[in-house]
């Protein structure tokens, strides 16, 4: 089995439509084997994905770089449901810092935010010709599809946090702000963050 790491800002919200943020570099896209590990086909790949003006590297390790992912997007959701403001960067980072705890918790390997932030460098520079919109989340609500990514999101931080008896409340609130607002096709950005700290800080 193989995996790619996906760094690729872009936008879709009309049907076959699908407009890249970043330029001249749309993006990157290492690629490894799963468990581990890398080969022929990962270098060619690689190569082809380089052709096609994509930054891409090998990673025998690429899980790693792919898990180190999951407490920045754990925020997807607070982005796509939540008016931006103060109590939401809260609550993004409380999601944030719980993931952390249950990658930890679960003894799997993560590359480190130095090591991530390295990589992303200044390759990814957002084009100013293309507004500005929110992330595949709230892609997601905009487009009134019924659904959206936020159980494999903040939801995998849910199950891991079970799994391995970390609590994660502010990620739970996340998953179910963002499903209520998905299966009624609210508004993106509607939801209030600030009481949501409250209840959380609260217990109730």
């Amino acid at each position: 089995m193989y995996a790619v790491c996906v760094m690729l800002p872009s936008t879709h919200l009309d049907p076959g439509v699908v407009v890249a943020k970043c330029h001249p570099t749309p993006g990157i896209l290492d690629i490894g084997r799963i468990p581990g590990g890398t080969d022929e086909l990962t270098a060619n790949v690689a190569a082809d994905l380089r052709t096609a003006g994509f930054v891409s590297e090998e990673r025998p390790d690429i899980l790693a770089w792919k898990r180190r992912k999951l407490p920045l997007d754990v925020g997807n959701g607070v982005d796509a449901s939540f008016r931006q403001d103060a109590a939401s960067k809260e609550l993004a980072e409380r999601a944030g810092a719980e993931g952390e705890r249950v990658l930890s918790a679960a003894g799997l390997t993560v590359v480190t935010a130095a090591e991530d932030g390295e990589r992303r460098g200044a390759l990814l520079r957002r084009r100013e010709d293309v507004p500005a919109a929110g992330g595949s989340t709230w892609q997601s609500l905009q487009r009134g599809s019924g659904d959206s990514e936020i159980d494999y999101l903040a939801g995998e931080v849910v199950l891991l946090g079970r799994l391995h008896g970390i609590p994660t409340p502010a990620s739970e609130a996340i998953v179910a702000a963002t499903r209520q607002l998905a299966a009624t096709r609210g508004p993106a950005r509607s939801l209030d963050a600030a009481s949501v700290l409250v209840e959380l800080d609260t217990g109730k």
